[in-house]
């Protein structure tokens, strides 16, 4: 019996079921043995929450109602850079090296997805956000093409643009489109790989002028948000004002408008150039944050709404739309890419994640956090299935563990009663879920979840 239920919940009965809607709904409809590499368009917005999507009509056309969607998505670490670096690379950050925010140097490039595309001959391009505190004088590696941010400005900013440091002053997410504009336009013929990755939402979250009233949908009320005495929870500062976060959010979802005006250019070019079937895309977001649940807002947290995160992927033609329920994360970026593009990782540098164009299912994933900067929450891992999550902190200088939650996914969603605090019976081998964590904490590879 796998000991994330002790006697209660039999996990046969959730893969026999899985497999059934699997069946049912096939992921990938047949293609030959002599199809065309694909095009692959890589979105990445910043610190992007479940919800963006209600304004965002060309995403829904495109990535939600004409594509896969993930649910949930995960990120593996909540926090930036580390969470690029995975998606990049395949890996958790406890293979790939880039642990916080001011590891971006840690990640070696030739374990990378643009690195294996380049040397398959791809034509490779970024334009936007690569990893936190990258070199301004340093162009990302196996990158043809590249108009890489320095900040979260939205009005002006620093940019390096193919190996130039200029100073910008049209508004970001605009640039990022005339960037990706030319990146077009030099098109050589030979299949490409474009990431595309926003400032937006990330704050100081500036709305474009032309959106800056635009009504929007206020955050839907759940248990989460009413949890505010954070009894049961680790002792960490809260950091919540109610005004001031709805205020952020709405500025959020002003900016994304943007991005989703973005995201049409982008369906038009491709279909003004006749590559919209021939073109992998997948969207995601590095993180969410929380924004008043349990009286916190930011990110680097184990709860749902700073690891759950949008997550879809399109190939029309090729993968059948509609809702997938499998624990999907970033790790599995990486291999998608490679397998559509039909190569495979080095043997000596394994990839963490699966590729999301085979029919797997994974029971469980590990996440993984190392304390970061002035970000409240100490170090931590997580053991996460469909229907329970179970976390540990860490002392940062001894590594033991200083305090632990465990929720039921199914009966508590929003994660409100961490049923290890008052030391009643949980109904889980908690001695078990302890022992499995740890040994995912160095996992590589196939043995990781």
């Amino acid at each position: 019996m796998n000991p994330l239920r002790s006697g209660r919940v039999l996990w046969a009965a959730v893969a026999v079921a899985a497999a059934l809607i699997l069946v049912a709904t096939l992921l990938i409809v047949s293609r030959g043995e002599e199809s065309p590499r694909p095009n692959i368009v890589l979105f990445i917005t910043d610190d992007e929450s479940l919800g963006s999507s209600e304004v965002m009509p060309n995403l829904r056309a495109w990535l939600v109602e004409g594509g896969r969607t993930f649910e949930p998505g995960l990120v593996t670490t909540p926090m930036c850079c580390p969470s690029r670096a995975s998606i990049f690379s395949g890996t958790y950050a406890h293979n790939n090296g880039v642990l916080t925010n001011r590891d971006a140097l840690e990640l070696d490039s030739g374990t990378t997805v643009q690195r294996y595309l380049s040397d398959a001959g791809y034509r490779t391009g970024i334009v936007g956000k690569y990893l936190n505190a990258w070199p301004r004088d340093v162009t990302p590696p196996h990158f043809d093409y590249s108009a890489v941010s320095h900040g979260t400005e939205y009005e002006g900013g620093t940019w390096t643009v193919n190996g130039e440091v200029e100073e910008v002053s049209t508004y970001s997410t605009e640039f990022i489109g005339q960037q990706v504009e030319k990146f077009f336009e030099s098109s050589d013929g030979r299949p490409w790989f474009l990431v595309i990755s926003t400032t937006a939402p990330h704050s100081p979250a500036v709305p474009e002028p032309r959106y800056a009233r635009a009504e929007v949908p206020p955050p839907q009320d759940n248990p989460a948000l009413a949890d505010r005495d954070r009894s049961g929870k680790l002792p960490v500062e809260a950091r919540y004002n109610f005004q001031s976060t709805r205020r952020f959010h709405a500025a959020q979802l002003r900016t994304m408008m943007s991005v989703d005006d973005l995201i049409g250019d982008v369906d038009d070019a491709l279909q003004e150039r006749g590559q919209k079937e021939e073109t992998l895309a997948l969207y995601i977001s590095d993180n969410g944050l929380l924004r008043g649940e349990h009286a916190l807002t930011g990110k680097g947290h184990p709860l749902r709404p700073a690891v759950e995160v949008p997550f879809y992927m399109s190939w029309p033609g090729t993968i059948e739309p509609g809702a997938d329920e499998r624990l999907a994360a970033n790790i599995d970026i990486g291999p998608t890419i490679l397998d559509a593009a039909g190569l495979a990782a080095d043997t000596d540098h394994p990839m963490d994640g699966r590729s999301l164009l085979d029919d797997w299912r994974r029971s469980e994933i590990l996440l993984e956090y190392e304390m970061s900067g002035n970000f409240v929450s100490p170090s931590w891992a997580s053991l996460r299935s469909r229907d329970v999550q179970y976390i540990e902190y860490y002392d940062d200088d001894t590594g033991e563990v200083i305090f632990r939650e465990l929720y039921d996914l199914i009966r508590d969603e929003w994660q409100v009663t961490n049923l290890l605090a008052g030391g009643g019976d949980p109904g889980f081998d908690v001695a078990a879920l302890s022992r499995r964590l740890q040994s995912y904490r160095s996992c590589s590879g196939r043995d990781c979840p």
